[in-house]
């Protein structure tokens, strides 16, 4: 009984004390089979409660952020289509105006030309963050191209006017993905430079995406001022919402999200998705 065998019964020969005794040790023994078969009934029905809301909240998490990239490309359309078209074509209109005022004689004058000109640097502003909005909403390349491309474009394209040296390595073959593997591996690249450019004030960015045959690897590695790990140190603190739809993300796709940082040491996030073969067929078949 005290190694825990509670299906051996406890004999007893006599109505003496110890047969007194071993007949309340094998009560005591029935009582504790029976309390732990109930526990371990409830543990397997717990677990698979817990398996099931898990997998209904990841499924939800799924549907919520494959209609925030259908809700985002539908803004990046319509902006697209409609105000940056418009903000462009005032912009040749004022180009134009300043033109002709410059070649006829204009009642305007040297300050209206001066007003022209001025109106037309902050319409030329405007249309700068507006694409650049466009590209953080959705970028057309990666509907159009790829992972790689659109990579390559954002990275240009956020590090550049900052003077951050930076790099796109390719390795494997590369290929088309699912579109729900291409859009996760640039989100969690977007969202790597994007905190790179803004807190860790590296001199340099490097990005590596991996093509395996049965996973895909997307690594940002810079030099920056880095940050603390450790379990002394709170995660939340340190991960912030960022990181943790990052890891979401991966999750969702069966994948994992690796980071490696400390001050003064610059950072180093990995995720890993893999590829079922279903998967691997449908892009050979479409190549």
């Amino acid at each position: 009984l005290a190694a825990g065998d509670y299906d051996q019964a406890i004999p007893y020969r006599s109505d003496d004390e110890l047969g007194t005794l071993a007949r309340g040790f094998d009560a005591l023994r029935w009582e504790l089979k029976h309390a732990f078969a109930a526990h371990r009934r409830w543990e397997a029905e717990l677990e698979a409660q817990v398996a099931q809301r898990t997998a209904a909240i990841h499924q939800l998490l799924g549907q919520v952020m494959s209609a925030q990239e259908d809700e985002r490309r539908r803004i990046a359309r319509e902006l697209h289509d409609g105000v940056a078209q418009d903000m462009a074509a005032l912009g040749v209109l004022l180009d134009n105006l300043e033109a002709t005022c410059r070649t006829y004689a204009c009642p305007i004058g040297a300050r209206g030309i001066a007003l022209i000109v001025r109106l037309r640097e902050q319409v030329g502003g405007t249309l700068r963050e507006l694409r650049r909005l466009l590209l953080d909403l959705r970028p057309s390349a990666l509907d159009d191209l790829g992972l790689v491309p659109a990579v390559r474009w954002y990275v240009e394209h956020r590090l550049r006017p900052l003077d951050i040296t930076h790099a796109v390595v390719v390795r494997g073959e590369e290929r088309r993905l699912p579109p729900a593997v291409e859009t996760a591996l640039f989100r969690i690249v977007q969202e790597a430079v994007n905190n790179a450019a803004r807190h860790a004030a590296p001199h340099a960015v490097w990005v590596t995406l991996d093509f395996a045959p049965a996973a895909v690897l997307a690594e940002v590695a810079d030099d920056g001022v880095g940050f603390r790990q450790g379990a002394d140190t709170p995660r939340p603190a340190d991960e912030g919402f960022g990181l943790a739809g990052m890891r979401e993300r991966a999750a969702l796709l069966g994948g994992q999200l690796d980071v490696h940082s400390a001050p003064g040491r610059g950072t180093r996030l990995r995720a890993t998705i893999p590829l079922e073969v279903d998967d691997r067929a449908q892009t050979a078949d479409r190549r």
